[in-house]
């Protein structure tokens, strides 16, 4: 078969083609893949373009509003700025034209990880450490309510006047010191959070509010059951023990009588009622 001048070099011109584009794919993929990641794109803040937006400004080729984003002036004025500073005239604020502005990079920027607060460790207590608490209170005559393993008006009063009398700090909460003092097992979640400092009385805070605590004698209350019993405030028996009934009707004869209400026999209620005190009770 015999081939023209003219068609031998169209075939090899067609050879030729597809061997060009072949080439740069194949660079093209062995680039990507040594590359690995593609690069992450700089990108301003909006205080950053801000700041430029004010430079440029003040340099005079920059007339717009700094308002932090980008416009067709601000863009314009960025490419004169970077043709007569020796960069890259893009219309955009990258690194190179951040940094010969004079504007401060953020720690991302510099490739730098901001360092994050500590998440607060909340310490909680739970419905059976509330409940055990109660009873230990109430055994304790600090608190008359029921072990409901919830936080009440009274029972937070009650642990109040616990860890006024322990050292502790008046939260009226059970924080760790408080339970540890009224000796209820910690959870193992409970250990890992430490005493926070906060919750321990200072020295000064100790000798003004500790003191020695009002106790009623087991005569005193034997004779306030009586008391309260003639007035109908109480239908149990006199056995000289605050019992619940007891600091009801102790309640109820304050409210009556202009005390504060408390359901406690302290001094000021002692004294209301007539009854006579002990000398260490004058004294305290």
């Amino acid at each position: 078969m015999k081939f023209s001048l003219f068609t031998l070099l169209l075939i090899a011109a067609m050879a030729m083609i597809p061997a060009a584009p072949h080439a740069y794919a194949q660079s093209t993929a062995s680039s990507a893949s040594a590359s690995g990641k593609t690069a992450k794109s700089f990108r301003p803040t909006k205080n950053q373009i801000k700041s430029a937006q004010e430079k440029l400004s003040t340099d005079g080729s920059y007339s717009g509003p700094a308002d932090g984003r980008y416009n067709k002036e601000f863009r314009a004025s960025l490419r004169t700025y970077q043709q007569s500073n020796g960069l890259e005239r893009t219309g955009k604020l990258d690194e190179a034209t951040i940094v010969k502005l004079g504007i401060p990079l953020t720690d991302r920027q510099k490739g730098l990880e901001t360092p994050r607060k500590p998440k607060r460790v909340v310490f909680r207590v739970s419905k059976d450490q509330i409940s055990e608490a109660q009873t230990k209170l109430k055994s304790l005559g600090l608190y008359a309510g029921e072990s409901t393993g919830k936080y009440s008006k009274e029972f937070r009063s009650s642990i109040r006047e616990y860890q006024s009398a322990n050292g502790l700090k008046r939260k009226g909460s059970l924080n760790r010191a408080t339970l540890e003092k009224l000796g209820i097992a910690l959870t193992e979640k409970q250990k890992a959070i430490p005493v926070n400092p906060k919750d321990i009385a200072s020295e000064s805070e100790g000798k003004r509010k500790r003191g020695p605590v009002f106790r009623a004698t087991k005569n005193q209350i034997s004779s306030v059951q009586t008391m309260l019993r003639s007035k109908g405030l109480y239908s149990g028996e006199s056995t000289g023990k605050l019992n619940p009934e007891t600091r009801a009707g102790i309640r109820k004869w304050q409210d009556s009588n202009g005390v504060k209400v408390t359901g406690t026999l302290n001094k000021v209620t002692l004294e209301a009622m007539g009854i006579e005190l002990t000398e260490r009770q004058r004294v305290s």
